[in-house]
């Protein structure tokens, strides 16, 4: 479950985590180019993906389980998908992005 995704994510030091099959195919690559294993840069991104999937996860189960009870939290998460990135509008060391749209929904 979740908990062990971000188990994993939080050891990335020395555990890779993959959450997609679509992952699968860089994650060959990278233990094909380095005798098994993987770069830490690499799983740094992968734990970084794990997190972003947890967390919409978690955000998910929040609103829907708010909407199921008399005294619903105070706070809320939402959850966005980058829809197109920007070349310009932040900082050197951010990544702007723009047109977000609700986990899962349509703008």
């Amino acid at each position: 479950g979740p908990c062990m995704v971000r188990a994993s994510a939080k050891n990335n030091a020395g555990v890779c985590i993959a959450t997609s099959a679509q992952q699968y195919a860089g994650l060959m690559q990278q233990m094909n180019e380095n005798d098994g294993c993987t770069t830490y840069d690499f799983r740094k991104n992968m734990a970084a993906a794990a997190y972003a999937l947890t967390a919409s996860y978690d955000s998910a189960v929040s609103g829907w389980l708010a909407g199921e009870v008399t005294s619903p939290p105070s706070t809320h998460s939402i959850a966005f998908q980058v829809e197109r990135p920007l070349k310009y509008g932040c900082n050197p060391h951010q990544l702007p992005a723009a047109l977000c749209s609700v986990g899962g929904g349509k703008m």
